[in-house]
């Protein structure tokens, strides 16, 4: 059976869920090397949702999902847990609004079953997403510098409107 966007789908959700876990298995330290794994493909993953998955189904909807500004919101929450320099008790944070995240997607009316019911066997959509490169993000910051890198991996994940330059 050909690959699917919801086989993407399904098996990022397993593989972020994976990683946050290993991230906090070392003695109550962060495993920062998991850590910038799992960032990297949460944000890769949001992405794909932000500029592909909800334009698409707000195309064939006529329409955007009724969920969509609520995603935008625990989406943006989650990329921001992801810029500054993680702690243990972070951790727990984010692995709860996670959890909270996708569990709202998979409920009825939600992202998974928008997905399967309208962009099922969508092969160029697929195509496009499996083209998306992981992205390139700043070093964990802290301080002051966290603002400035904030904006700039909301800007790329298209949760904020770009910059002037």
């Amino acid at each position: 059976m050909p690959r699917t966007v919801l086989d993407v789908l399904r098996g990022e959700r397993a593989s972020l869920c994976a990683m946050l876990s290993a991230c906090g298995e070392m003695d109550g330290a962060v495993d920062l090397v998991q850590f910038e794994r799992f960032r990297a493909r949460l944000v890769w993953l949001i992405t794909v949702e932000q500029r592909w998955l909800l334009p698409a189904l707000a195309q064939r909807l006529g329409r955007a999902p009724k969920f969509q500004k609520g995603m935008r919101r625990d989406h943006t929450d989650l990329v921001s847990l992801c810029v500054p320099l993680p702690t243990f008790e972070w951790l727990g944070n984010l692995t709860e609004l996670l959890r909270h995240h996708l569990e709202l997607e998979e409920q009825s009316g939600g992202l998974l079953e928008l997905v399967e019911r309208h962009l099922l066997g969508d092969q160029p959509l697929l195509e496009a997403i499996e083209a998306v490169p992981l992205p390139t993000l700043p070093p964990l910051g802290s301080g002051a510098s966290v603002r400035g890198q904030l904006s700039r991996v909301l800007e790329d994940a298209g949760l904020s409107a770009p910059r002037a330059r």
